[in-house]
């Protein structure tokens, strides 16, 4: 399965789209009308971001309710809590500083999702 087969034109504009409803009744016929919206969203966020290699096995997971494969989940955002955020922002400086301590390139010490931490004043 590859996503590219499920993008569609957006009829009178140069839009295009996910079929997430195609690509979901492609596993199970029908099953798209059943899911919940959050299951919905979960399909739409495979669709996107799942590399080509284990978007079947994803899909399959989510449509058919298996639980056999690590919840294939690709967060576009973390927004973390004034607290947790902090936490973590720290331990990042921490590593970056210990690894330019011993010659690395600080640089390459970042989250793979953007980050934001919400902080209150």
């Amino acid at each position: 399965m590859n996503a590219k087969d499920f993008i569609k034109a957006l009829p009178g504009t140069d839009y295009q789209y996910f079929d997430v409803e195609a690509a979901v009744n492609s596993i199970k016929d029908g099953e798209y009308a059943r899911m919940a919206y959050c299951a919905k969203v979960h399909a739409e966020n495979l669709l996107r971001k799942c590399p080509a290699e284990d978007l079947q096995a994803a899909l399959e997971q989510l449509v058919l309710r298996k639980d056999d494969l690590d919840f294939p989940w690709f967060p576009a955002r973390v927004v973390c809590h004034d607290i947790l955020g902090q936490t973590a922002f720290v331990d990042l400086a921490g590593l970056r500083d210990a690894i330019a301590a011993e010659g690395g390139d600080p640089r390459a010490v970042n989250p793979k999702v953007p980050t934001l931490s919400l902080i209150h004043i």
